[in-house]
């Protein structure tokens, strides 16, 4: 990534990811409904994707609708409610159109060091 491609922060897009545990109403936050693993599984597709150095992953505040979560905000774009592993593509294919719409076109991830040789 050059300096150019870069905010101040080095990345160019900021995913916050609600982790609230509320105590004595566990189904009414995030956390216990999977938002650690969704934070962790969202990470890995960005590394699969080749977004990884476009997107700055943040456990943030609660981010409100605690009862339609997991919750993750792309600052400056869209919220996402309910995040489940079948999101994870839909939340991938919206940060690739925002980075196109910003003249950015991420390379495809060199899968040598992940997958065996065939």
């Amino acid at each position: 990534m050059t300096p150019e491609q870069q905010s101040s922060s080095g990345f160019r897009l900021r995913m916050m990811i609600c982790q609230t545990r509320r105590i004595g109403i566990a189904t009414e936050s995030c956390a216990p409904r999977g938002a650690e693993d969704m934070t962790q599984a969202l990470q890995q597709e960005l590394i699969l994707r080749n977004l990884a150095p476009w997107v700055d992953l943040q456990v943030g505040p609660c981010l409100g609708y605690c009862s339609r979560g997991p919750n993750m905000r792309l600052v400056g774009h869209q919220l996402y409610h309910g995040v489940t592993l079948g999101s994870l593509n839909d939340i991938c294919t919206d940060i690739i159109a925002i980075l196109a719409a910003q003249g950015i076109t991420p390379s495809a991830p060199d899968l040598s060091e992940i997958l065996p040789p065939v």
